[in-house]
């Protein structure tokens, strides 16, 4: 149903609707962290890492922990997450028309489900 006052037919309001939910696919990716001590696709999970968790533990009873990486980057984004965004934003371009017909096919399975 399309509200009065609203500008965007309910094509419109489809579309951003569907842009969002794209854009927010791989900008979630970021919420991920790599585990380098499990193996296969559970290498990816939310939550700091057992390692991470470790050494942030030594740290605060004052141990001093001396890495590669400084302290402040412990927290930011590993390169393979950040790679795995990438990746994931250039299939996204690269697929955009294949996702919004799949997307819509949804939308439109979804109404008839509900009797639209």
């Amino acid at each position: 149903s399309n509200c009065r006052g609203s500008s965007l037919p309910p094509e419109g309001a489809h579309h951003l609707r569907f842009i969002e939910v794209v854009e927010n696919v791989c900008q979630r990716l970021l919420e991920y962290n790599l585990h380098k001590e499990r193996s296969g696709s559970n290498r990816f999970a939310k939550g700091m890492s057992e390692t991470f968790s470790t050494l942030h533990g030594l740290v605060n009873k004052g141990v001093n922990v001396v890495m590669d990486i400084p302290y402040e980057l412990w927290n930011e984004t590993s390169a393979e997450v950040a790679d795995l965004k990438k990746q994931c934003d250039v299939l996204v371009e690269q697929y955009e028309e294949v996702i919004e017909d799949w997307y819509k096919g949804e939308e439109r399975r979804r109404r008839f489900r509900r009797g639209k």
